[in-house]
């Protein structure tokens, strides 16, 4: 998926995660594809928020 993103060309500042080991993962990956690991951003209040 997230060399999907990237032949669209989408400029992501940065990445945004709940601090749940799935979520975290998934957003791993995208930042990893991205050359961004080091632009995560993770968000506790997100682990339990509502949809």
């Amino acid at each position: 998926m997230a060399k999907r993103v990237l032949k669209r060309k989408i400029a992501i500042d940065a990445f945004i995660s709940s601090t749940a080991k799935r979520a975290f993962t998934t957003c791993a990956f995208f930042a990893e594809a991205f050359d961004a690991k080091d632009r995560i951003i993770p968000v506790s209040r997100l682990y339990h928020a509502p949809p």
